[in-house]
């Protein structure tokens, strides 16, 4: 049976985010230029690298 209750108690401090807000341990810095990137903000992000450090990284026409 179902709680008639109709008060949820919540956990202090679980506000909800905004859509696309990473959780704070999923933010990482830029092991090039130290930014702070979310994983939703670049495919660098699992090699630890920024959008902007990634591309310039992975730029074929620097490549020798």
């Amino acid at each position: 049976m179902m709680n008639s209750d109709p008060h949820i108690p919540r956990k202090p401090g679980h506000a909800a985010r905004p859509v696309g807000d990473s959780p704070q341990r999923w933010i990482i810095h830029c092991i090039a230029c130290e930014t702070p990137v979310e994983p939703w903000q670049t495919e660098g992000y699992a090699f630890g690298y920024c959008k902007t450090c990634y591309d310039v990284l992975m730029d074929e026409d620097m490549l020798p």
